[in-house]
C-alpha cells in the first residue's frame, strides 16, 4: 500500500472482477517506534517514512484510486480506519 502504483492496480483490478466500488475500506497502518527506548531521535528515516507512507498515504492512495469511479457514478463511501497504534 506505500506504493500508489500498486493501489491503482488493485483497484482496478477489483472492479474489473468484481464490479464497482461502493465501500472503498482502507486499513493500512503500521507501528513503527524508535529502537532505542531511552533516545526518541533513533529512528531512521526509512522508518518514519515508512510509517507516512502506510499510515498517511496509502489512504490518500486509495482515495485517488477509487474516488473517479465514485463521482463518475454520483456515489460511494470511504471507511479509512486510523488507529493510534500507528504512531
Amino acid at each position: 500500500v506505500a506504493a500508489e502504483a500498486d493501489v491503482q492496480k488493485v483497484v482496478a483490478l477489483a472492479e474489473a472482477r468484481l464490479g464497482r466500488i461502493d465501500l472503498m475500506c482502507s486499513n493500512a497502518g503500521v507501528s513503527v517506534r524508535d529502537p532505542d527506548f531511552n533516545n526518541a531521535t533513533s529512528a531512521s528515516n526509512e522508518t518514519w517514512m515508512l510509517g507516512w507512507n502506510v499510515n498517511v498515504m496509502a489512504h490518500v492512495y486509495a482515495a485517488r484510486a477509487a474516488l473517479p469511479g465514485m463521482i463518475a457514478r454520483g456515489g460511494g463511501h470511504f471507511l479509512h480506519t486510523v488507529s493510534a497504534a500507528g504512531c
